[in-house]
């Protein structure tokens, strides 16, 4: 594993295009992203929250988006591929997830300029007031106050899951063996009440509707990614389905949805251990053109029907790269 991993870390990415043109694959590269920020400009608690969170500083963006470009990799619109004649060789689509503003002021102005198109799938709940259980949690685990996030949850868990919880937090609370949505939402309010002014201090976070509209001029397109960012896999059928259904109620509401180009995102990602059984054919009922995972696998456009998966883009451009090549290479040999 060390020795693939120096030769592809050693092999331009140009270079795996070129193989993958040369073999007549056409693949896509689908990249996730969610802040975009840079946290030197912000104060807490924004800081605190991005700092454990996913984010891709607007340098490192930029990079990853020019390396993109110089080995030769087109872009695309996410929601037409099946409108858009893809050379054999590598595609790549742009997207982010939750609707965080730092997309708006950081990365928007960088694809702009580049002419890329980009899609963004929006928990909606965050457009109408509410604030990120997960983002929450950052900022318990960034301001070493975990404790008081976990106060009082013993009787409400085992004791194998409360240790979990209290030695890490972020990725115990995203495991469904552990998360129960009405348990995380009493916690989440009462420490939002408690040390988050009612979550007004985090609102800032995320973009709003009038954001949505200066997006679409940018070359935004947007996508379903639940109301709440639950778990899906631990809800039942009809909870979940009703998670879909109020997102997309949402984006019909303010004519973000394309009918017959509908896109979602499966919030967390996983195939295996976020999603619920009950869901990929709801979306197809409801006219969905893509179901997205994020298992980190390249796409080959002959399959790219419901289901397709993603690439959560790494900040650092080295490792950035060998998840592209490591990806193509895979699709490549058929061991996706």
């Amino acid at each position: 594993m060390r020795v693939a991993r120096q030769i592809l870390n050693w092999i331009p990415l140009s270079f795996v295009a070129k193989l993958a043109a040369l073999f007549r694959q056409r693949i896509i590269l689908i990249f996730v992203y969610h802040h975009t920020a840079d946290i030197s400009e912000l104060e807490a608690p924004q800081s605190i929250v991005i700092s454990q969170s996913h984010n891709v500083p607007p340098k490192e963006f930029g990079e990853q988006i020019s390396a993109l470009q110089n080995a030769g990799i087109s872009f695309i619109n996410l929601a037409k591929i099946f409108e858009t004649t893809l050379k054999p060789g590598i595609s790549a689509a742009i997207t982010f997830d939750d609707g965080y503003r730092s997309v708006r002021d950081y990365a928007a102005p960088i694809l702009k300029n580049a002419n890329i198109p980009f899609t963004i799938f929006l928990t909606t709940n965050l457009l109408e007031g509410d604030v990120f259980w997960r983002d929450v949690i950052a900022h318990a685990v960034g301001a070493q106050q975990s404790h008081l996030f976990l106060e009082g949850i013993e009787g409400d868990v085992n004791s194998e899951s409360f240790s979990r919880l209290s030695t890490d937090l972020r990725k115990a609370s995203k495991d469904p063996n552990i998360y129960k949505q009405k348990l995380f939402e009493r916690l989440v309010n009462r420490y939002t009440r408690n040390h988050l002014k009612n979550g007004t201090v985090l609102r800032s976070l995320y973009l709003n509707v009038d954001d949505l509209k200066k997006l679409e001029k940018a070359g935004a397109n947007f996508g379903n990614h639940s109301c709440g960012h639950p778990i899906m896999k631990s809800l039942s059928e009809e909870n979940a389905k009703e998670e879909f259904l109020g997102a997309h109620e949402f984006l019909i509401g303010n004519d973000l949805h394309v009918s017959g180009q509908g896109l979602f995102a499966l919030p967390f990602g996983g195939r295996d251990l976020h999603d619920n059984p009950f869901l990929p054919a709801y979306a197809q009922s409801l006219g969905y053109r893509h179901y997205l995972y994020t298992d980190g696998q390249a796409n080959s456009y002959r399959n790219a029907e419901l289901t397709l998966d993603r690439i959560p883009a790494p900040t650092a451009i080295d490792q950035f790269l060998y998840s592209a090549k490591s990806a193509v290479t895979r699709a490549i040999l058929g061991r996706n």
